[in-house]
C-alpha cells in the first residue's frame, strides 16, 4: 500500500478573505491545534487557518490583525474532528510569507529567510 503524505502539495488551494481574529491559544469557541491560527471569513464561509508555532515569531514574521484582507495557500485537513486549513503561504500587506515548506513542515524563524524558491512550485498567489 502507498503511504499518503501528511501534506499533499497537489491538493493545495488558495482562499481569500478578511481576518476576523488572530488566535494564539484555544478558546471555548475555537479549539486550536497549537500555534497561531487566523480565523478568516471567505466567500464560502469561515476558515480556521493554522499558521504553526513560528509564523508570528522572529525576523520577517507574519503580522496581521483583524480586518485585514489575506490570501492563503494550503491544504484543508480534518484534525480532532475539525476542519483546519494548513497554511503554507500567506499574502498579506503586499508581501508573501512562507509559513511551511512543500511537505507541510513549519519554518523556524532562522530558516524562513534561507528558504529556496522551490516553495512556490505548488501554488501561485
Amino acid at each position: 500500500s502507498t503511504v499518503r503524505p501528511w501534506y499533499d502539495i497537489a491538493k493545495e488551494v488558495t482562499v481569500t478573505g478578511t481576518v476576523s481574529s488572530v488566535l494564539t491559544k484555544s478558546t471555548p469557541e475555537v479549539r486550536t491545534s497549537g500555534g497561531t491560527h487566523l480565523i478568516v471569513e471567505t466567500s464560502s464561509g469561515r476558515v480556521d487557518a493554522s499558521m504553526g508555532k513560528f509564523a508570528t515569531k522572529g525576523h520577517g514574521a507574519l503580522s496581521v490583525t483583524a480586518g485585514e484582507r489575506v490570501q492563503l495557500t494550503g491544504v484543508m485537513k480534518t484534525l480532532g474532528g475539525q476542519q483546519v486549513f494548513i497554511t503554507r503561504l500567506v499574502l498579506a500587506n503586499g508581501k508573501v510569507y512562507k509559513i511551511r515548506n512543500e511537505y507541510g513542515f513549519s519554518y523556524r524563524p532562522a530558516s524562513r529567510n534561507a528558504s529556496t524558491k522551490t516553495e512556490a512550485k505548488g501554488g501561485q498567489l
